[in-house]
């Protein structure tokens, strides 16, 4: 019996010995897949060159974004995931010869193995030194193409045939990103409707955008340089919510003004609502014929796809004040009195003798003023003024009419010449008497149509040499029934 016992231990020493055997075998089996895996993977990733695949996502970019797209040398890495570079990076309107967005480099990392997933998921994305160039055209239409950006995309397939994962993210992957930053910046904004290009500059631009798991939101904050020489004075932040495809944003100017409101851009039409609050706003810092300390309130909304689709949605009403301002290269005063010419003797007095004060007014290349007040309506691509009064210590502007978002202006407005002015040229302009209103101020309607400033006020001739005949005729037939009453008067 102990025979039998012992001969059944040895039997499972025996057994125990061959397992252990077999585990060893299996161990390093599976380790020399996991080492001839990873050596072939790292022999793909060393040996794939991503270079050989740009054609295609070049094409396949352009194709989505409606421009030219154009990558420079791209390069792997393969530290805490997979790092995709590309040195330069170029978005071209395919009408035009300048890239409307240039970046000198552009970084993202991510997890390749998602990709079996359907996932491309990013954990850092930098784009370094962009430029970023809105164009609007000299007659008036968008040079930028960035309404192709909103369009949703296209339902159909590309005819470009890409070769594995690079294929199907483009064909429906989940993109999904903890962390993007953009370093440098420069947002760049031409305006060639103007006599001499204007060219507004954000510079220095920094940005940072981070994703919410939980929340399923995309929050983002930056700074950049607008107007201040040295230091940041342009703020933003944002916040995208992913389920209601809604983007609440707000745009601080350091201690200046404020402009918030919402945007559904990928809803058809893209929508969009904003107000925005100005205090002590130096307008004579931007490349604008209007200069002055402005202040004021300004709600605005619209929809579309496209520049002209905005255009034409677009509402909102504000009001506005601008003070210790003036109107570059244009004199309201001067272009009034000089065109009316139906007023004998008045040229001349224009360019004779005159206290310095009234000099300055007459002869001055600018529209000094005090204070511009204004109350408006838009609706579409017109706005409606309600009234514009602008005021200084020698005259007053006061004028109703339309302003197009183009520069087209047809306003009816008035130039009102104030107690010590009026006086003055009555003394010089016998005739000016007639154009006198009830408190004695010279008052000259004119017309204001055509492109802002280009324009010129034309006065009302028409009514000018009506009322000069008129009022001289009343008083020459007024003197003459005087002269004839005292004839009828019986002799004492």
């Amino acid at each position: 019996m102990g025979f039998e016992k012992n001969k059944g231990v040895q039997r499972m020493k025996t057994e125990l010995k061959n397992h252990r055997g077999s585990a060893q075998i299996v161990f390093f089996v599976i380790l020399a897949l996991l080492v001839a895996g990873g050596t072939a993977f790292v022999i793909f990733v060393r040996q794939f060159n991503p270079n050989d695949y740009r054609p295609s996502l070049e094409a396949r970019l352009s194709e989505s974004l409606g421009m030219d797209v154009k990558l420079g040398r791209l390069s792997m890495e393969w530290k805490f995931g997979l790092g995709l570079q590309a040195d330069k990076v170029e978005l071209r309107n395919r009408a035009g010869a300048v890239p409307i967005v240039a970046a000198d480099r552009l970084f993202f990392r991510f997890n390749p193995f998602l990709l079996l997933r359907g996932q491309l998921i990013a954990s850092e994305v930098t784009l370094s030194a962009p430029v970023v160039l809105l164009i609007r055209n000299s007659n008036g239409s968008n040079g930028s193409n960035w309404e192709k950006v909103t369009e949703p995309p296209k339902k159909k397939e590309a005819s470009v045939k890409m070769p594995g994962w690079v294929g199907r993210w483009f064909g429906g992957f989940t993109i999904l990103f903890s962390k993007v930053q953009v370093e440098r910046g420069t947002l760049l904004y031409r305006d060639e409707t103007q006599s001499a290009p204007v060219e507004l500059a954000v510079r220095d631009l920094k940005g940072e955008f981070g994703q919410e798991w939980v929340r399923g939101a995309i929050r983002g904050r930056g700074e950049g340089r607008f107007l201040h020489p040295s230091e940041p004075d342009l703020f933003w932040n944002a916040t995208w919510q992913e389920a209601e495809q809604e983007l609440d944003f707000e745009l601080k100017l350091k201690g200046e003004g404020v402009f918030k409101g919402k945007a559904l851009p990928f809803q058809k039409p893209l929508r969009f609502k904003g107000g925005l609050q100005l205090e002590n706003f130096e307008m004579g810092r931007l490349p604008f014929a209007l200069s002055g300390l402005v202040s004021g309130n300004v709600a605005l909304e619209g929809a579309g796809q496209t520049e002209e689709e905005i255009k034409k949605s677009l509402s909102g009403d504000g009001n506005v004040h601008i003070r210790d301002g003036r109107i570059r290269n244009f004199n309201v005063v001067q272009s009034v009195l000089s065109r009316a010419t139906v007023i004998p003797g008045l040229s001349e007095a224009l360019v004779g003798a005159m206290p310095p004060s009234f000099r300055s007014v007459v002869a001055s290349r600018d529209t000094h003023f005090d204070l511009i007040q204004t109350d408006f309506e838009l609706k579409g691509s017109q706005s409606t003024i309600h009234s514009l009064v602008l005021k200084d210590a020698n005259y007053q502007v006061q004028a109703e009419g339309v302003i197009g978002l183009d520069g087209q202006a047809d306003l009816r407005a008035q130039l009102v010449l104030l107690d010590e002015f009026s006086q003055f040229l009555v003394k010089k302009v016998k005739e000016l008497v007639y154009l006198q209103n009830e408190q004695g101020l010279i008052v000259i309607p004119f017309v204001y149509r055509g492109r802002w400033p280009r324009a010129t006020p034309q006065p009302d001739l028409a009514y000018l040499a009506e009322r000069l005949v008129v009022d001289q005729g009343a008083r020459l037939l007024q003197r003459g029934l005087e002269a004839l009453s005292q004839r009828k008067q019986p002799q004492t």
